[in-house]
């Protein structure tokens, strides 16, 4: 059951799903698209999260990453509110697409899993953030992620046309405790 103040309010949220998907500089999005000043972006607060730690890029052919992005999230910290919510980019490659009509996004999920999973407890585990509470958001492919993510490690989760937890994630035991309706 979700507390009082544990997620953002609903123009927020969509705000900070928004905020996953790759910006272009020279066309930046309207203002009531962007995410609030209150809200920054986790690098600037910690240091210990490597450039790259929140994109996951096509391989190609020998291995080595291409610059096509596949998948990304975004972690924004309200300090004033003590929030903190970890944003997964939708379907914008053809890789996402491709998921969503085959496995219903696992598999693009398990290629970012890992890293936004290291973040996470490397974030959870820090006394700077000691008191603020985590949510997941995202949109379609992104609002799965989270959804699964959310699900995984017992966290409040919003999101915007979703599509559903992949099955095959669920059968795999993704959860973490157990869940209870209302």
């Amino acid at each position: 059951m979700t507390t009082e103040g544990t997620l953002p309010g609903q123009l927020t949220g969509m705000q900070l799903a928004k905020a996953a998907y790759p910006t272009n500089p020279n066309n930046p999005l309207p203002a009531n698209e962007q995410v609030s000043s209150d809200w920054v972006d986790v690098s600037v607060l910690v240091n210990f999260l490597q450039p790259g730690y929140n994109t996951q890029y096509k391989l190609n052919s020998d291995g080595t990453p291409s610059t096509t992005l596949e998948n990304q999230f975004v972690i924004k910290v309200n300090q004033s509110t003590k929030q903190i919510v970890i944003s997964f980019k939708g379907s914008d490659a053809l890789s996402n697409w491709t998921s969503d009509l085959t496995d219903g996004g696992a598999s693009e999920y398990l290629k970012i899993v890992d890293q936004v999973q290291a973040a996470y407890d490397a974030l959870s585990a820090d006394s700077v953030f000691a008191g603020y509470t985590f949510s997941t958001t995202g949109h379609s492919l992104g609002g799965a992620m989270a959804q699964t993510f959310a699900l995984k490690n017992g966290l409040d989760v919003q999101v915007y046309n979703s599509l559903p937890i992949p099955s095959s994630l669920v059968a795999n035991g993704i959860s973490a405790r157990p869940i209870s309706m209302p």
